[in-house]
């Protein structure tokens, strides 16, 4: 018997607060993607996430920058269509705007890589500047 996986991008829990209660993420989708790693238009990992430079803030949004040679926007579908998603490993249908998701179920940051930002969640320089979930 294999194991099921169970999709949870936003790190819900069940019966923390009470029997059969769903509690709501402390992070919101653009938090969780920071821990994941960033990958590059065609899904190619680039081997590191927003999240893991020990120095915050500014440097670590451009040292980013120079890592990719790009900005970083929330992976979102681009267009309509079925496309294989890589944590059921079926063909699923989309439609433009919604969350990519990885292997792990979780959302990620891709390069732009020439693609138009209009109606993309690009990082910003403030979102790296504190690891989520610290003060």
């Amino acid at each position: 018997m294999g194991i099921t996986k169970i999709f949870n991008p936003t790190n819900q829990q069940i019966g923390v607060e009470g029997l059969g209660y769903f509690s709501e993420s402390p992070f919101s989708m653009r938090e969780i993607a920071q821990t994941q790693e960033v990958k590059n238009v065609k899904g190619e990992s680039l081997g590191w996430t927003p999240n893991d430079d020990d120095r915050r803030g500014l440097y670590d949004y451009f040292a980013n920058i120079i890592k990719t040679g790009d900005v970083l926007t929330l992976a979102q579908w681009d267009e309509d269509g079925i496309h294989m998603d890589p944590f059921t490993e079926t063909s699923v249908k989309h439609t433009k705007g919604e969350y990519k998701f990885n292997e792990a179920g979780k959302p990620y940051y891709e390069t732009l890589e020439g693609r138009n930002p209009v109606n993309k969640q690009i990082l910003s320089p403030w979102d790296t500047v504190t690891v989520d979930g610290t003060t």
